[in-house]
């Protein structure tokens, strides 16, 4: 049976990751692969994905794209859009019947 010392604090440096960038370590060693991300172009955003909420199909028709799965949108966006219609949608909060359904 192996012995392992544990370490006396995740916060402390070691030999293997002397700035603590990553106290639980890593399962595989590879060397640092660089990748650029695309400069997210704010044309095309508005013409495919705030023109598909627009129009009603942008919730369940559009494509997948790599910029809304990252979440990423451009400032501003919120001006094309009305968001008039949404509040009367807001159901009344009662917190007694809240079973954390997230149907609201």
């Amino acid at each position: 049976m192996s012995t392992v010392e544990k370490p006396t604090s995740m916060n402390i440096s070691s030999e293997r990751d002397p700035h603590n960038n990553n106290s639980y370590g890593t399962l595989v060693d590879r060397d640092y692969v660089n990748c650029e991300l695309p400069i997210l172009d704010v044309d095309d955003f508005n013409d495919r994905i705030i023109c598909g909420y627009e129009k009603g199909y942008g919730e369940k028709l559009l494509p997948a794209d790599l910029s809304t799965a990252r979440s990423l949108i451009p400032a501003g966006t919120a001006t094309l859009r009305d968001f008039s219609y949404v509040a009367p949608e807001i159901p009344e909060y009662i917190t007694e019947n809240c079973t954390g359904c997230m149907d609201c």
